[in-house]
């Protein structure tokens, strides 16, 4: 007969949280994006790379997870997954690691701008973006080129586009 621990929902998070953490953190550029835990004992964990996240990778985090979950007694059904292409940035080193690619942000004023990241840091990225517009003078467009700098709580949603 096993005797399971019960534990209420948010301590069971936080445990596991840092169970996460001490599998992750021997690996250096491997970190949790998101962390989904149910009252059904499944587990679900959202990674991302600040180079490459493998199919191997996510296995072996799976493999020492699993590991160290079960030496605190809980039945746990675990999906370990990379960030999927196409999934909202929920972290600024996510944004870090996208330099140069092109993405999608919409705001919480419900502004939408397509361009690349030219920069990001821990407080804000910048976008830059070309647009034809017509000329002031004569016939036809010219291309001009903008930039705007949004700080991360201005981020309703941003999404890197392929």
């Amino acid at each position: 007969m096993t005797n399971h621990q019960v534990w209420p929902l948010m301590d069971c998070i936080n445990h596991i949280k840092k169970i996460v953490e001490k599998v992750l953190n021997p690996m250096g550029d491997v970190y949790m994006v998101d962390l989904a835990v149910y009252e059904n004992g499944v587990i679900n964990l959202i990674l991302d790379s600040d180079n490459n996240l493998t199919l191997a990778t996510c296995a072996s985090v799976h493999k020492k997870l699993s590991r160290e979950l079960v030496q605190i007694d809980g039945n746990f059904s675990i999906k370990v997954m990379s960030a999927g292409v196409g999934e909202s940035l929920k972290l600024r080193r996510q944004y870090i690691k996208n330099i140069g690619k092109k993405l999608e942000i919409i705001t919480f004023d419900k502004q939408t701008i397509s361009g690349e990241i030219s920069q990001a840091d821990n407080r804000q990225v910048e976008i830059s973006w070309s647009k034809r517009q017509k000329k002031d003078l004569g016939k036809g467009k010219r291309t001009v080129h903008f930039t705007k700098t949004f700080r991360y709580d201005e981020i309703r949603c941003a999404k890197v586009v392929i």
